[in-house]
């Protein structure tokens, strides 16, 4: 696919692989052409961990949205995910000696931020804030006169071997990796919209829950639960005695985070698998169900609270939550988070969107449309110098796995 304005994003998710086609116009608009997903089993909290498995979800989800687009996918961008994405906060001085600031000098500060990482892979590059000798929360110091920039920088990182099973998967699919970008940076892209408040972004996934920390629009940190949809449905399953996939109908269905009075009577039929392994449909209340969606739910939003608490942000970082992810749409959810963190509670839709498709797209393509938003805007590039080297980085990693293929396969 040699057209630059068409760019495949991929996200690899611990309970499906999303992909997206896009076109970036001329005045920087994009507009999706093809979309594909598929139920992916390989992925444990982020983590690879059935090289095979995903593989073939990747092919999948990709076929699918050449057949809409009409293209012809060689080169993707793909998001990475799970606790073992860093992001640390930098602070990095320079002289200036009363001139002017140029870009060399944003560079180097960059440069110089990323020096000490040496085991992992840098992919994020982000300033978050910069003071001028005494004056500070400068936005861009470019072009101004000052003694000394300081600069605190937000840097991502990822370790090489969760680098290289993504690329080892991407050539056995025949695909070249162009970047990588955080999955929880990516959906707080796509989430927020105000750059002149502090925002929280909670990514409601299927395996895992990630924590966006932004600051004036700008990403300055982040975190991931290893809980999500999925535990739901898990625990569905388990308490009412029936498959997962009628688990995961039931609360799409019926489904929230609060029981109410009328759930008590309020009957839906359930296909309960007895012990002879015979299929019975019997009545139960809704109650019955949302007792068991609300338990975990609150489990996983009580632990939620606790890091934000326990952050270095604190829970008064922000006065707004923003939800997406696969099940920000459960009923209740967001009269509940607002209720248990003290702070009005928004859900961000995908559905309003730059779309010529015929179907609507869930808000489990979040993180594949935030994906885009950072690829199509130069705010949101990581520093030039600083990028290419990381590139070269990445294209070094490649190599290697390269030839760790050819030797193995």
């Amino acid at each position: 696919m040699k057209n630059k304005s068409i760019i495949t994003v991929i996200d690899i998710g611990s309970t499906k692989v999303c992909c997206c086609i896009a076109h970036i116009a001329e005045n920087g608009q994009f507009q999706l052409i093809g979309i594909g997903h598929c139920g992916c089993t390989g992925v444990r909290a982020g983590l690879i961990i059935d090289i095979d498995s995903v593989k073939k979800s990747i092919a999948l989800a990709v076929e699918d949205a050449e057949k809409m687009a009409n293209v012809q996918v060689q080169s993707v961008y793909v998001s990475v995910s799970g606790q073992n994405i860093r992001s640390q906060f930098v602070d990095l001085s320079l002289n200036i000696g009363g001139r002017v600031i140029c870009e060399d000098d944003i560079a180097y500060i960059a440069e110089q931020c990323t020096k000490n990482v040496e085991q992992d892979e840098v992919i994020h590059v982000i300033p978050v804030t910069y003071s001028l000798d005494s004056l500070s929360n400068i936005r861009n110091p470019i072009g101004m006169v000052s003694q000394k920039l300081s600069a605190v920088v937000n840097i991502v990182t990822i370790p090489s071997e969760q680098l290289q099973n993504i690329i080892m998967c991407l050539s056995h699919c025949h695909l070249e990796l162009l970047d990588v970008i955080s999955s929880a940076y990516a959906a707080g892209l796509w989430a927020v919209d105000d750059t002149d408040a502090n925002h929280i972004v909670l990514d409601l996934g299927g395996g895992t829950t990630n924590i966006a920390f932004f600051y004036q629009g700008v990403f300055c940190g982040a975190g991931v639960l290893s809980l999500g949809g999925k535990h739901i449905t898990k625990d569905i399953a388990y308490g009412l005695g029936i498959s997962y996939e009628s688990a995961e109908r039931l609360k799409t269905l019926y489904g929230s985070a609060v029981v109410s009075i009328a759930d008590e009577s309020d009957m839906m039929v359930v296909p309960v698998i007895e012990e002879d392994g015979v299929i019975t449909f019997q009545n139960v209340p809704k109650a019955v169900l949302n007792r068991i969606v609300h338990a975990r739910v609150s489990e996983i939003f009580e632990r939620i609270k606790d890091y934000i608490d326990k952050s270095k942000f604190h829970s008064d970082f922000a006065t707004d939550i923003i939800l997406t992810g696969g099940w920000s749409h459960l009923t209740g959810i967001q009269d509940y988070a607002a209720n248990l963190l003290k702070k009005r509670v928004i859900i961000k839709n995908t559905t309003k969107n730059p779309s010529n498709l015929s179907m609507p797209i869930t808000n489990s393509f979040a993180v594949c449309l935030g994906m885009i938003k950072f690829i199509q805007s130069a705010e949101n590039a990581q520093i030039g110098s600083e990028r290419k080297k990381n590139q070269k980085k990445k294209n070094n990693i490649l190599q290697k796995a390269l030839h760790w293929l050819n030797n193995n396969l």
